[in-house]
């Protein structure tokens, strides 16, 4: 069973209620709905240090891909949970392709790019400035490590009653549970702010894929037309 029950994103709700009042939000006058954010970056072999998208007007990395979900100016986002996934596109521009809690051989097939991810799971973190207030200093991302104990592979064979017969595998993954972790205390995020959210790697990959790329989706509570910018 999934760890997001009903009466756990109900305290969710209260905590995202709260903290917009103290932080001085007519939460009444907001328009409060599950929601999610959508960052992504793409691999590289160059640089450790990797920025992070929030706002829709960050452009330090170039334009926004067409799969991100950015924070509007005029909202507010209450962070309650996060997940750590890596994806292999086929394009810039494709929206058809499946996402990863792990570095899959099968997809990720250049040599030492899915150790990379490995080892970037396994010793990298998360850390986020929110108007020169850190409010992740490090979150290690091994946490949002799920290698899935039925994976892919290409035609196995299996031996029955005498026959050999052909037989294929998909990963198993749940999308509501896996490598999803609950954000405690929650935390704002405000369209007006300054935000420098970034993935730590420790050291650089040594490979990567065309197009491979690094996605953070922030799961919360969205305050609609409710940032100060607003006012």
């Amino acid at each position: 069973m999934s760890k997001f029950t009903n009466p756990n994103l109900r305290l969710v709700f209260d905590n995202a209620r709260d903290l917009l009042s103290d932080s001085g939000y007519n939460w009444r006058a907001a328009k409060l709905t599950q929601s999610f954010l959508r960052s992504e970056v793409l691999m590289s072999t160059a640089q450790s240090r990797m920025h992070l998208p929030v706002l829709v007007t960050d452009n330090q990395n170039g334009n926004a891909f067409n799969t991100e979900r950015r924070l509007q100016l005029t909202d507010v986002f209450i962070v309650s949970s996060i997940n750590v996934q890596v994806a292999k596109p086929s394009s810039s521009t494709a929206a058809n392709y499946d996402t990863y809690n792990f570095g899959d051989t099968g997809i990720f097939s250049t040599s030492n790019c899915a150790t990379s991810i490995l080892g970037a799971y396994k010793n990298g973190f998360l850390s986020m400035i929110v108007d020169n207030d850190q409010m992740l200093p490090a979150l290690d991302i091994e946490q949002f490590y799920k290698s899935p104990r039925t994976q892919a592979t290409t035609n196995p064979l299996l031996a029955y009653a005498g026959a050999t017969t052909t037989i294929s595998n998909i990963n198993s993954v749940d999308g509501s549970e896996d490598g999803i972790v609950a954000i405690e205390p929650n935390f704002i995020l405000t369209g007006n702010s300054n935000i420098d959210f970034s993935l730590n790697l420790i050291n650089a990959m040594t490979a990567v894929e065309t197009n491979s790329r690094w996605i953070v989706r922030i799961r919360g509570v969205l305050a609609q037309n409710c940032s100060k910018i607003a006012s």
